[in-house]
């Protein structure tokens, strides 16, 4: 897996044939490679030899920014990882939290906020990006044991799909703000 897109473009031709080979005899199962932006997206899906993306994919970052390209790689067999289901804890904060440099996506914030109770906002973060079908995996960091069980029981037990369609439609128009590492400290 390529850390990021800037290695993936600078690496890849240089250890093509030799990722290839290790693939070949099954020293690896699986070249991939860590995205953010669709442009990436597009750009990866020009290597027939990319087999796995992984990329953020939440209640923001979502079906209506996402799909369309998504699914255009599930048709070439790549499998598709998604992350920052939580976008930093970004969906758990208070509004008036909200730093100023994310005034724009404050609104897209409060629609999902008035959708669920405080209290379901895991389940809604969660299930969202694990019901499309085309995600494979959707990946996250836990700090306990206790917490990887909650959030397995969360979407094993979901209450919140019914919201997708909500959700699919909300647009977030300067993207930026969907990376945190855009963000200020």
């Amino acid at each position: 897996m390529f850390h990021n897109f800037n290695d993936y473009m600078f690496f890849f031709n240089l250890f093509r044939e030799d990722l290839l080979h290790l693939k070949r005899n099954g020293l690896i199962d699986k070249i991939g490679v860590s995205l953010h932006s669709n442009k990436e997206i597009t750009e990866v899906l020009k290597n027939y030899t990319i087999d796995l993306i992984q990329l953020p994919f939440n209640l923001l970052d979502n079906s209506h920014q996402r799909k369309e390209i998504l699914i255009k790689a599930k048709v070439r067999g790549i499998e598709v990882h998604t992350r920052s289901v939580f976008l930093q804890g970004l969906f758990f904060k208070d509004s008036n939290e909200i730093k100023d440099e994310l005034f724009e996506i404050k609104e897209g914030l409060n629609t999902i906020k008035s959708l669920v109770k405080k209290e379901e906002m895991n389940d809604l973060a969660l299930n969202y990006a694990y019901s499309k079908d085309y995600i494979d995996r959707v990946l996250l960091g836990v700090d306990s044991v206790e917490q990887l069980k909650s959030n397995i029981n969360t979407i094993n037990n979901s209450k919140t799909n019914s919201f997708n369609h909500e959700v699919d439609n909300i647009v977030v128009k300067n993207n930026l703000l969907l990376n945190p590492a855009n963000w200020n400290s």
